[in-house]
């Protein structure tokens, strides 16, 4: 058996240990199928492909992994999601081990990092919450690592499975759209020798095409080419920083539709005296005002469609108007992005909040971990403050490395180049499209920075030991040669 197995191997039995003794305590995942992202339960159980046909408002992938549990599982859906998600946070975490053991950190270094990871309080609150952070995060790491793997080996297959994630992360959430699978697409070319570039193009089409007819779908049933026609995310950022009565003036004089007055998490039957009545004929998931099974708001109504429509144009006559204003609600939605991911809800501190019951639990480790983190030398940003370095460092060794041109450093210098676009991607992303949730959207990208972090520490360790000799060894008395 190799080394690197048994390293995993021993780095597994250690995760799901921590993981079933988490259990005996009493930490659960957070189990809703009341999220605005995801279709009513009666739906996904009973017309698990139809329902999916007919969705719109975000992308399918969350809604067949619900669908298949309910199908499978039916009242224990909980308990087999638990392992699904305890099975993404153990791929999650062994990507980042494979990531620094590549990239030639020792064996100590590199475990002790990816089990610190796996026991942070983010790791193991998202782990526990049936929401997107989780997948988008395993998906991303393990597409980074089977980058690394697809440039050494230059075959289709080995670039069809590193296509494939970013396919499955287009259909998880819509900040990865066609254009980014696209980017990732030029970045998967440029690594590659000009002779061996037919073979990316051949594992990309497959991969490729499933994200174009999700949008073909889309464009062919509801009018709009793109994997999610919800954009109320938008409006967090720019009309609803109004106050109410400046907003009623704005739509008084024109400025905004009368739809500026109404709750972007309402009812849409909130929307019926503006639209043209749907087609008669309708399935549930698109004619239902509210879920049947909760009563929550259907995003995904008929009415949802034109809806989004306005919202994004007033949204677009916010930012036109109040270009500064807008770029001041950028700064502050940035630096919530490196607050604590486990303070993202808007019920955080009642039992209201997905991760009462975690906090219960773990809230002074949670406590413990952010005064570290989370408070110097910035209360609230903390130590992403120092972000910026890492992402130089990893700028600085892709240079490096991009001039020696030999197939492992093609390979670590794609890597890098695929982390710190991610970083910084999501983080961009995340500040101009919305607003109070950006910190649990940074959990994508958390590997990647402890990753590059990691590097970027691994560097400097022998360069504090290179000056410290040089000090020492100018500070000596200096030998007296006799006359």
């Amino acid at each position: 058996m190799s080394e690197s197995r048994r390293d995993h191997l021993l780095f597994g039995g250690l995760f799901v240990a921590g993981r079933v003794l988490l259990q005996l305590l009493g930490f659960r995942l957070y189990f809703s199928l009341d999220w605005m992202f995801l279709a009513d339960p009666a739906d996904l159980r009973e017309r698990l492909g139809q329902t999916l046909l007919d969705f719109h408002a975000y992308p399918p992938l969350l809604n067949l992994i619900a669908g298949l549990a309910l199908k499978l599982a039916g009242p224990a859906a909980a308990g087999l999601l638990t392992v699904v998600y305890s099975g993404l946070g153990l791929g999650l975490a062994s990507s980042l081990l494979a990531l620094l053991r590549a990239f030639g950190i020792g064996r100590r270094a590199a475990f002790a990092t990816a089990l610190a990871f796996s026991l942070s309080p983010p790791a193991l609150y998202l782990e526990h919450l049936f929401a997107d952070a989780l997948p988008s995060a395993a998906l991303l790491a393990l597409a980074a690592v089977l980058l690394h793997r697809a440039v050494l080996r230059q075959t289709a297959l080995a670039w069809a499975g590193f296509f494939a994630t970013g396919a499955l992360l287009a259909l998880l959430r819509g900040t990865f759209h066609l254009s980014w699978l696209a980017a990732l697409l030029v970045l998967a070319l440029a690594v590659s020798p000009p002779a061996r570039r037919a073979e990316v193009l051949r594992g990309a089409l497959g991969p490729v095409l499933l994200v174009v007819a999700l949008n073909l779908k889309n464009l062919a049933l509801f009018g709009f080419f793109g994997a999610s026609s919800q954009t109320s995310f938008l409006y967090h950022v720019t009309v609803r920083r109004l106050p109410v009565a400046e907003r009623a003036e704005w739509v008084r004089v024109g400025r905004l539709s009368p739809l500026a007055l109404l709750d972007v998490y309402g009812s849409p039957r909130q929307y019926a005296p503006y639209f043209v009545a749907p087609p008669p004929g309708l399935p549930p998931v698109l004619a239902d005002f509210e879920k049947r099974s909760s009563g929550q708001p259907n995003f995904n109504h008929w009415f949802m469609l034109d809806a989004s429509r306005v919202h994004r144009s007033d949204a677009l006559a916010y930012v036109k108007a109040r270009p500064h204003e807008y770029a001041r609600t950028v700064v502050r939605s940035l630096a919530q992005f490196f607050g604590p991911s486990t303070r993202w809800h808007p019920h955080d501190t009642k039992p209201g909040s997905p991760h009462h019951a975690h906090r219960a639990l773990l809230g002074g480790y949670e406590r413990g971990y952010d005064a570290v983190v989370h408070r110097f030398p910035l209360r609230g940003v903390g130590l992403y403050l120092l972000l910026p370095l890492p992402l130089f460092a990893a700028v600085r060794r892709l240079g490096a490395l991009w001039q020696k041109r030999g197939a492992e450093e093609r390979a670590r210098g794609a890597v890098l180049a695929f982390a710190v676009f991610q970083i910084v991607f999501v983080a961009a992303v995340s500040s101009l499209l919305s607003f109070t949730e950006s910190s649990r959207y940074r959990f994508a990208v958390e590997a990647l920075i402890w990753f590059l972090t990691a590097l970027a520490l691994s560097e400097l360790a022998p360069w504090l030991r290179r000056r410290r000799t040089l000090l020492t060894g100018s500070a000596k008395t200096p030998t007296l040669k006799s006359p």
